[in-house]
């Protein structure tokens, strides 16, 4: 009944000034993401975060990419009754990328990552699931959400660190700017137009304004297909392990551990604790151990990591994965057979995601590739066109630079990518995928 009133306001304000249409739109755009963000957790309610905990919408917070005026992406917080941190739906309401480009069952939201002012002073940005900024709109400080970018106050520099940041986010919104204008977005937008939040000009007709689209509406979340072991606690909820990357030596060089060797421990980890044990000293545990970051340090070793080097690059995952035994590990540890398996023709995203789908069908995560991070996933959602993958991206800082375990993040990966600041890449940013067999 409410919405056949609100439907019947924004039509009476369109009949009686016609120069509101454009705002009638913009509430209706904003009323449907909320609706679809409802249908969102009703066909998530079996999922293991949220079963029997009552997720409900608890707050919303608006995101922008390159128009400071126009609302690119509003962001959901989800409270259970177990916590008021349940996790996050982030909708795309613009009409430029698809429907959901990334969610959550747990944790805290991307905006309260980077909250370190009042609310009223802050101003959200979104990229990619990578590139996500928040600017005080009185002092201009920014603040984002990968850890590289983090101010570190032991270090001198914390004036030129912010300027850095300030100038990042500048740059970031003038290359989306300008990414818009491209073919190569129009020809994204057109794969994606059966996942884009858009309102049909039928709607905008002198007729009962129903929402007819948004009730044939169909959920890409219907059909969930997990690994198993799935656990919570304090420290870690998930079906793998919440390892970080640490602090370590290669080559008698100090830098962090790396994504691709953590990335490979969190998968070893995974299986240690369920058929495959000892592949560490007793149980695996979920969170960082001296054991676990001697297996994460002894993979890197075992495949030449270097402190240098940007292995993070795809091209340089390619050449490092097909150059080294990422396996010889696990074959150590009691798996002779075990092997790992860089599939270079799986490269799409339809590719990749039904690849995916057949490693996990068979209990096996797997480590997706972008050209900036190494991710493991682990569950995916199939319906329709959807392409929806649970990772977990185990990274991030919040405001009081303590880590958190971004470890549930369901990615469309047909997601758009606006800008990369590590690869100055614009588009669907998933390029490879390995499989890790132990048998």
């Amino acid at each position: 009944m409410k919405k056949k009133l609100l439907s019947s306001a924004i039509l009476l304000g369109i009949i009686v000034n016609p120069i509101s249409f454009s705002f009638a739109k913009s509430e209706l755009v904003e009323w449907r993401a909320y609706d679809m963000a409802l249908q969102y957790i009703d066909n998530s309610l079996s999922d293991e975060a949220w079963k029997d905990n009552n997720p409900v919408i608890s707050k919303e917070t608006k995101f922008y990419t390159d128009d400071e005026k126009q609302i690119s992406y509003i962001e959901y917080k989800i409270s259970c009754d177990s916590t008021p941190d349940c996790g996050f739906i982030m909708m795309n309401v613009d009409g430029n990328d698809v429907a959901v480009p990334i969610a959550s069952p747990t944790w805290i939201t991307p905006s309260e990552m980077t909250r370190q002012w009042d609310e009223q002073e802050m101003k959200n940005y979104y990229f990619s699931p990578f590139d996500i900024y928040s600017e005080n709109t009185l002092t201009w400080e920014v603040l984002a959400l990968d850890p590289k970018y983090a101010i570190k106050e032991e270090k001198w520099d914390i004036k030129e660190q912010k300027q850095a940041l300030k100038n990042q986010l500048k740059e970031a919104k003038a290359s989306a700017k300008e990414f818009k204008k491209s073919d190569k977005f129009k020809e994204l937008k057109e794969e994606i137009k059966d996942q884009i939040l858009t309102v049909p000009k039928q709607e905008f007709s002198f007729n009962m304004l129903d929402m007819s689209y948004a009730a044939t509406y169909t959920s890409p979340w219907a059909s969930n297909v997990f690994v198993p072991g799935w656990q919570s606690s304090s420290s870690c909820i998930g079906a793998t392990p919440c390892y970080n990357q640490f602090s370590t030596t290669y080559y008698w060089e100090s830098c962090l551990s790396g994504c691709l060797p953590t990335a490979f421990g969190i998968i070893y980890g995974y299986h240690d604790r369920n058929w495959y044990p000892w592949l560490i000293s007793w149980t695996a545990p979920m969170t960082n151990s001296y054991a676990v970051n001697q297996m994460i340090k002894t993979i890197g070793i075992d495949t030449q990591t270097k402190c240098n080097s940007n292995s993070t690059k795809n091209e340089a995952i390619t050449s490092t994965i097909l150059a080294y035994r990422w396996e010889i590990y696990a074959q150590n540890h009691g798996y002779p057979n075990a092997n790992a398996n860089l599939d270079t023709f799986f490269t799409t995203n339809a590719q990749i995601f039904s690849k995916t789908k057949s490693e996990i069908n068979s209990f096996r995560p797997v480590i997706i590739n972008t050209d900036s991070h190494s991710m493991v996933g682990f569950w995916y959602k199939s319906t329709g066109t959807s392409k929806i993958v649970r990772m977990n991206m185990w990274w991030g800082w919040t405001a009081q630079t303590s880590w958190y375990n971004w470890s549930n993040i369901d990615q469309n990966l047909d997601s758009i990518y606006y800008y990369n600041s590590n690869t100055g890449l614009y588009y669907h940013d998933t390029k490879s995928i390995i499989t890790v067999n132990l048998n």
